[in-house]
């Protein structure tokens, strides 16, 4: 993330192989792995239940981010089978430590960042770290603003010497333009306007704010076992109003309907996560037990409204229009809660096997009501639901491992039948065969993995009752992910991928049986990073950086119409110098060559979305 100067988790995603980022505007996205919508996201283990109506902490605060491919029912419970995203939060040192940034760019690009930790008293046993960001630009269409204020602090506090106590906060408020993303043409054409083109209102507005509090009690048994007590709590809250697009482009006169929108929502997130894990020793192995209890509780509430429509003309949108206030004339909210024990096993049999088997036991509610009409939708319970999974590991040389995994898949669902009841959830499994190798001493590490992924019970029309639903659905996807990441000489880091995705509905409606569940996947992805340091000679101190991403064509369909880009590259370049071992800077250009591309495209009426046109960001950074 540092090399690549990434300071949003949707840009750190576009970097990681196998990950598909839908940005619904530029400051929210859904994130989609091997055809299925990522919506397992952690933070410490822990999960922190985000979606797209709100804004994602700033990577200052995090070390590093975890991406684990296929389901995580064991540990996660409910969720989509496409991967599950850990972030792994920066801690508390027990030495002083001050890092400091600033950044310009392009676009008027204006970022900052601090990062101060260090021990509180002389034993060092209370330390705490303070991080702070703010960034302020303006987007690739005009008008536009965003801006971003982060602020993070946590404690931690050796209560023994086997005992650590860990508190802390997590502040982000998010204020911006908002524009969800050009029209197009009904017969599949996309538009061909400039890049800056917002088809919308000046006075377009998204403000968010997310209030993340935890806390983490962790004792370490003299046996090697531990014992770990964690809460989260995730308050967010938005409030948006603003002009979308609602209509496809009039061929022959250029305009389109706009709707006024108004949304005012509140998220709260309660997680709380008690687990024990020990090694024990038998038959000469060491083996490693691990049981768990967790509990989820989330409430969601949606206030909205929306205002008479009215047009502009994409090709030359008059922005400056009227504003019009907007009432809240609908509401509901959603209540969800779940429970779960989760227990896992490694056994080592021979020195060169790993065994490994793990169940999960979840149970699942969820209940909605109108706030308008006070009326309540259909109640969906699941008891008692087990999920499992499976693994082997056989180390065929010190450097070299094969491994094959089986993972269960359960997502509830709240689609309602003919009879009044709400769908059984959907199941299904993953199966995962790879190899993983470590070369040069341990200094690059490359991994390559077949997959296949069957979800079953998915909610899909019911042919005889069409206002309702059946859970018949039967979807697949397939594929193979590589990569490789590492140091590969003195002072030349390196990482690159390659991921293959194929998807197919193989039970749905007629007209989507065959047809891709995922047709927004590109079925081949290629990205690569690689950055030579000189670390001798006249040139010491300079630094080289070269990056490339490859896609081929993707598409969404509405019936028999297709809105498509074709494949596409993007390269970014990199020129540093470490003018001290403290004090560095950094020149990075994205879409080096500015190539003008659709990032995403969806339907005819809006969410057709531009990437970055050529984008330069100048950053110094110092350490003491």
């Amino acid at each position: 993330m540092d090399d690549q100067n990434l300071t949003s988790i949707e840009d750190a995603m576009r970097e990681t192989t196998g990950m598909t980022v839908l940005s619904v505007d530029p400051a929210r996205f859904d994130l989609y792995s091997r055809g299925h919508r990522v919506d397992s996201i952690q933070v410490d283990g822990v999960s922190a239940n985000l979606n797209n109506f709100f804004v994602t902490p700033d990577l200052a605060v995090y070390d590093r981010i975890e991406v684990m491919k296929g389901p995580n029912a064991l540990f996660s419970g409910s969720g989509n089978p496409g991967a599950t995203v850990n972030l792994a939060r920066k801690r508390a040192l027990d030495i002083w430590q001050v890092q400091g940034n600033g950044a310009v760019g392009s676009r008027n690009y204006r970022r900052g960042e601090f990062d101060v930790t260090g021990p509180l008293h002389p034993s060092k046993r209370i330390r705490a770290r303070v991080v702070g960001a703010y960034e302020d630009k303006d987007l690739i269409y005009s008008p536009s603003y965003y801006r971003k204020p982060t602020l993070y602090g946590t404690l931690e506090m050796d209560l023994t010497e086997q005992t650590t106590l860990s508190l802390g906060a997590i502040y982000t408020a998010v204020n911006y333009l908002p524009f969800a993303g050009l029209p197009a043409y009904a017969n599949g054409t996309l538009l061909a306007v400039p890049r800056s083109t917002l088809v919308g209102a000046s006075w377009n507005s998204w403000k968010t704010s997310t209030l993340d509090k935890f806390g983490e009690l962790e004792h370490r048994f003299d046996n090697g076992a531990r014992a770990k007590l964690s809460a989260r709590q995730v308050d967010r809250k938005s409030d948006a109003i603003y002009l979308t697009p609602s209509s496809a482009v009039n061929p022959v006169t250029g305009m389109v309907n706009l709707n006024r929108i108004r949304l005012d929502l509140e998220h709260r997130n309660t997680t709380v996560d008690l687990n024990y894990s020990t090694p024990f020793h038998l038959f000469g192995q060491t083996h490693n037990f691990l049981v768990g209890v967790d509990r989820r509780d989330f409430t969601y509430t949606l206030r909205n409204g929306s205002g008479a429509a009215t047009t502009q003309n994409v090709f030359s949108p008059n922005n400056d229009l009227p504003f019009i206030p907007v009432n809240l004339t609908g509401g509901s909210q959603t209540q969800e809660q779940q429970r779960g024990a989760y227990t896992q096993l490694r056994v080592k049999p021979v020195s060169w096997a790993t065994l490994i088997a793990g169940a999960r036991f979840s149970d699942w509610s969820t209940a909605g009501q109108n706030l308008i009409t006070g009326a309540r939708s259909a109640v969906a319970d699941v008891k008692g639901k087990v999920t499992a999974n499976y693994g082997v590991v056989f180390d065929v040389t010190r450097d070299v491992s094969l491994y094959a995994s089986y993972a269960d898949i359960f997502q509830p669902q709240t689609a309602v039948a003919a009879d009044g009841s709400v769908l059984p959830p959907r199941v299904g499994w993953q199966r995962e065969a790879g190899i993983k190798t470590s070369l040069l001493d341990d200094k690059l590490k490359a991994h390559a993995a077949l997959f296949q992924i069957r979800d079953v019970n998915r909610a899909m029309t019911d042919p005889s009752n069409p206002t309702f639903s059946i859970a018949a659905g039967e979807a697949e996807s397939r594929g193979f992910e590589t990569e490789v990441t590492g140091r590969i000489a003195r002072g030349w880091d390196v990482t690159a991928g390659y991921a293959f995705t194929q998807t197919e509905y193989l039970n749905e409606s007629a007209a989507n049986i065959g047809q891709p569940l995922a047709s927004f996947t590109p079925a081949h992805a290629y990205n690569f990073w690689t950055r030579y340091e000189f670390e001798h000679g006249p040139l010491e101190g300079l630094s080289l950086g070269l990056g490339g991403k490859i896609v081929s064509s993707f598409y969404t369909r509405s019936g028999n119409v297709r809105w498509t880009q074709e494949g596409y590259e993007i390269f970014s370049a990199q020129l540093g110098y470490k003018f001290s071992p403290n004090v560095w800077a950094t020149l990075t250009i994205t879409n080096l060559f500015d190539r003008t591309y659709y990032a995403w495209v969806n339907t005819s009426t809006s969410g057709n979305r531009y990437g970055e046109p050529r984008t330069a960001m100048l950053k110094v950074s110092a350490k003491w």
